[in-house]
């Protein structure tokens, strides 16, 4: 993971694993590599298409509410 630390709320930097758990954001994430291989670079996927994913996760949630709706 590769992540900006020059920002306002982790700055000072006194430990690293205590900033990673209760100072950063997910927005503060750059780069994501898994085995190596970059799967997030400069916060976009490489490995999926996030519009795709999107689009499909409306069209069940519309697919869902339907049913719940009844």
């Amino acid at each position: 993971m590769l992540a900006d630390l020059k920002k306002p709320h982790l700055v000072p930097l006194y430990d690293i694993y205590s900033h990673i758990v209760y100072a950063m954001n997910a927005s503060d994430v750059e780069t994501v590599l898994v085995n190596g291989k970059v799967v997030l670079n400069e916060r976009k996927l490489t490995t999926a298409d996030e519009a795709e994913i999107l689009q499909k996760a409306e069209e069940w949630g519309q697919k869902i509410w339907s049913v719940n709706s009844h």
